[in-house]
């Protein structure tokens, strides 16, 4: 399943032991160990050999017992020294590379390279919808070099791109002196053949277990190169939405959408729960892009971060009392959201975080990012609290269409607008104020407010639309 045939002319031969591993294609031929790594290619009539460390990742590659290529990685699997036909580079964190005293800084932003500083001055990189490095552009606007691509990432023309910056198709490693027809990119958990369309090694994970797809552990993002990217040799993703990233127990994926909204997580979290954080902020970044002013297309992300800067969410494992009543979860500031052990509302249940229904957890994690809007919301000119939201609610009047007061007034508590009382709409049922006000943060963000005949739920959705503007200014210029 998922076998590339044929490629520019080019036939592919895979052996029946390994039948997803292509055994010869363009001239040359490949051969794997017991674990699906390629420890032998043949290119052009010349055999290398390819060793790995203990935890499966390249080590060196060498040529008849010659060193050609050595790397080194850190205790989370992440590239930091490679030697390459005698050339060493130290690499740190993506975001500086050290070669022959020469240093070269990295400049991201929309979460795609944008630039790079070295010792002659700043560079621009111009990509395309995959992040791929497309045009080099000097401070004077000239441009440097361009790079054209095939589907799967070999060279389609332009200049020699690697002669300025080795990050190259989707924004990857691009590495042209190691064996293969073009070189070899690395995609952090593995390496990648751009001309074979193919990764040097199998994944060790399987990201999709229900897509057949994902079957071929040697096949580049489910052979759908122009719509998705694949940023960590483990998992794929559709260009259009980082959610397609989520599935599968994939740590490095899964860490890698937490860094698009700046999200840290402490504790003890499965896959599933830091999926629904995610992908509650999300939701929130997707619903606030409207009232962040910016002159370019905001990218995933980039609404949320502007407005709550980096947030780390606690899972403490711990109970948690206010008044003698036991409670579930607390922000505890602008930027840290705590979740507790709550074994009253669950009997069952060491934590609050696994107990809770799926929708119900969403809807929870949404209501407290409710409060951390309102925290990052501050005004000297908000009274009584510093909250600008909570500040307004208090004094808010907000009525149906009969007139009715349904919340405001200095504390005043109704259900009206709801879908319902109580959970999953209303988080937290019977409380005015600040908490009102995050319950409607949460139906707000979600557009999940009661569609009643009195226009209840239609007055708390225009009161929140009116002052949201107000709001997120607030908010972005208190995180500049």
């Amino acid at each position: 399943m998922g076998n590339i045939t044929s490629n520019a002319g080019n036939s592919y031969t895979y052996d029946s032991s390994k039948p997803h591993a292509v055994t010869a294609a363009f001239g040359n031929t490949y051969d794997y160990d017991a674990n699906g790594n390629q420890i032998t290619r043949t290119v052009a009539g010349t055999s290398y050999a390819f060793a790995y460390n203990y935890e499966g990742r390249l080590a060196s590659v060498s040529q008849s017992g010659i060193a050609l290529a050595s790397f080194i990685y850190d205790a989370d699997g992440n590239r930091v020294k490679g030697t390459i036909s005698g050339t060493t580079t130290i690499y740190m964190a993506g975001l500086y590379e050290w070669q022959n005293s020469a240093t070269t800084k990295y400049y991201d932003g929309a979460m795609r390279r944008t630039g790079y500083a070295t010792n002659n001055g700043i560079s621009y990189v111009l990509g395309d919808q995959l992040g791929s490095s497309s045009v080099i552009v000097g401070q004077n606007g000239i441009a440097q070099a361009t790079n054209y691509y095939f589907p799967y990432g070999g060279n389609r023309g332009g200049s020699v791109f690697s002669d300025l910056t080795t990050k190259r198709f989707t924004g990857q490693y691009h590495e042209k002196g190691l064996p293969g027809g073009e070189g070899l990119s690395y995609y952090n958990a593995r390496w990648y053949d751009p001309q074979l369309g193919r990764f040097t090694s199998a994944d060790t994970l399987v990201p999709r277990p229900a897509d057949p797809q994902s079957l071929n552990r040697f096949s580049y993002v489910s052979n759908s190169p122009l719509m998705r990217f694949d940023p960590t040799g483990h998992g794929d993703c559709n260009v259009h939405t980082t959610a397609s990233c989520f599935w599968g127990n994939d740590v490095i994926a899964t860490g890698y959408n937490a860094n698009i909204y700046g999200l840290r997580f402490k504790g003890n979290w499965t896959y599933s729960r830091v999926w629904h954080v995610i992908e509650a902020a999300k939701r929130v970044d997707n619903r606030l892009r409207t009232f962040v002013r910016s002159k370019t297309t905001l990218a995933a992300g980039m609404a949320w971060r502007k407005v709550h800067g980096a947030v780390t969410i606690n899972a403490t494992n711990k109970k948690a009392y206010f008044n003698k009543q036991e409670y579930g979860a607390e922000t505890v500031n602008a930027h840290q959201i705590d979740f507790h052990d709550y074994t009253t509302r669950y009997k069952d249940s060491k934590n609050l975080i696994y107990q809770q229904s799926d929708t119900n957890f969403l809807n929870n994690v949404i209501h407290e990012f409710g409060h951390l809007f309102a925290g990052n919301a501050k005004s000297k000119s908000a009274r009584d609290d510093s909250r600008q939201p909570y500040s307004d609610i208090y004094y808010a009047d907000i009525r149906d269409a009969n007139n009715k007061k349904i919340a405001g007034g200095k504390g005043y508590v109704s259900d009206d607008g709801y879908q319902s009382d109580t959970y999953p709409w209303r988080q937290h049922p019977g409380a005015g104020g600040g908490e009102d006000f995050a319950d409607m943060y949460l139906n707000w963000t979600l557009e999940s407010f009661d569609d009643d005949p009195n226009g209840a739920g239609e007055s708390r959705n225009t009161w929140m639309n009116d002052h949201m503007s107000d709001w997120v200014a607030l908010a972005v210029k208190n995180n500049e």
